[in-house]
């Protein structure tokens, strides 16, 4: 009975330890499990972490083969932890990370030349403006210039987030809108010299037209007109110094017309008083002959007051004071002495025989 217990004793024995080898190979099952898994998920944030720096390259766009493939074995990778097929699944990762890399590098190589053409893109864009900015554009065409402003800002934003295509995209257009502005406002510019010139032309005329008004005496004989003609042209000048040459152009004419109204005006009045002067001359040439000095005086007067220094009144002037000297000393010539009028002392008042007339 002993011996039979015994038996039966090993047997449970051998039993046990069969089992417990079991537990133990699956034991040693479960860890490696737990390992591979582990090893799976560490390469799957690998993955993760090289899908993330890829699309940060822009990989999708740059490289996209790489990329599509990379995207594939991550997606294997899945399945394969889904199946708990860990090992696979952490080599179809590491296999996905490698891809991801090697798009990264692709894509930054690609922004790397994609940059070099945008910053190139930048310096076009910087000697547009400057060309634009020396023909006053700003002034010139406003709207083009606000417009090549907001883009060049809107380019060098994306510049700076590294999103090269759409700065490039914004830098063409700047550019684009930099060249029509400067364009508009060279045109503009020659449209303002041609006005410049007309306008300039108008003022010379105008300066003649003053100088002719001014030889005719119109400061004597149209004053009021010349002032209004000096007017004109004071507001023709200032609309000249704002640039504003249409307005200036058809001021300086009025003023040209102004100033050869006066002149004229000043010619007939120049004229009319001359042909005064000429018959007052003759009039107190008359008046002297018939020996009406005073008469003449006065006529020479008036013809002094118009025309001061006139040579032939001043002549004519001193021939009646001395003509009037004359008359005035016969005058006092003439009159008796007091004795004689009061009589010679024996009663005799009669006054002695005016003296002939002197011949003037």
């Amino acid at each position: 009975l002993a011996r039979e217990q015994y038996d039966k004793g090993a047997e449970t024995f051998d039993a046990a330890t069969a089992l417990y080898k079991q537990a133990e190979s699956q034991a040693r099952e479960v860890r490696r499990g737990r390992r591979e898994r582990a090893r799976a998920e560490e390469a799957g944030d690998r993955a993760a972490e090289g899908q993330r720096r890829a699309a940060a390259a822009e990989a999708e766009r740059h490289a996209p083969a790489l990329w599509n493939e990379a995207s594939a074995k991550s997606a294997e990778a899945q399945a394969a932890l889904a199946r708990e097929q860990y090992a696979e699944g952490a080599e179809t990762f590491d296999a996905a990370t490698a891809l991801y890399h090697q798009a990264e590098s692709q894509a930054r190589e690609a922004l790397g030349h994609q940059r070099d053409q945008v910053e190139q893109a930048r310096l076009t864009l910087a000697e547009r403006r400057r060309s634009a900015l020396a023909a006053d554009a700003a002034s010139h065409a406003p709207s083009d210039w606000k417009d090549a402003e907001a883009s060049a800002a809107s380019g060098e934003a994306a510049f700076a987030r590294e999103t090269y295509t759409e700065a490039g995209q914004a830098f063409a257009q700047a550019v684009a809108l930099y060249s029509r502005a400067e364009e508009r406002a060279l045109e503009v510019i020659r449209t303002l010299d041609i006005a410049r010139a007309e306008a300039e032309k108008g003022r010379q005329a105008a300066a003649l037209a003053w100088r002719a008004a001014t030889q005719a005496h119109a400061s004597k004989y149209a004053a009021e007109s010349l002032r209004a003609a000096e007017n004109t042209e004071a507001q023709a000048n200032a609309a000249f110094n704002r640039r504003e040459y249409a307005l200036a152009s058809s001021t300086f004419a009025e003023a040209r017309r102004q100033f050869t109204a006066a002149a004229q005006m000043a010619s007939v009045a120049a004229d009319a008083e001359a042909r005064r002067v000429e018959a007052m001359m003759s009039d107190a040439r008359r008046s002297l002959e018939s020996g009406d000095v005073a008469a003449c005086l006065r006529q020479l007067a008036v013809v002094v007051a118009l025309r001061p220094g006139h040579p032939a009144a001043e002549e004519l002037r001193e021939q009646a004071e001395k003509r009037l000297r004359q008359v005035e000393a016969a005058a006092a010539g003439a009159e008796p002495a007091d004795h004689e009028v009061a009589g010679d002392g024996q009663g005799n008042t009669t006054a002695p025989a005016p003296a002939a007339p002197t011949t003037v």
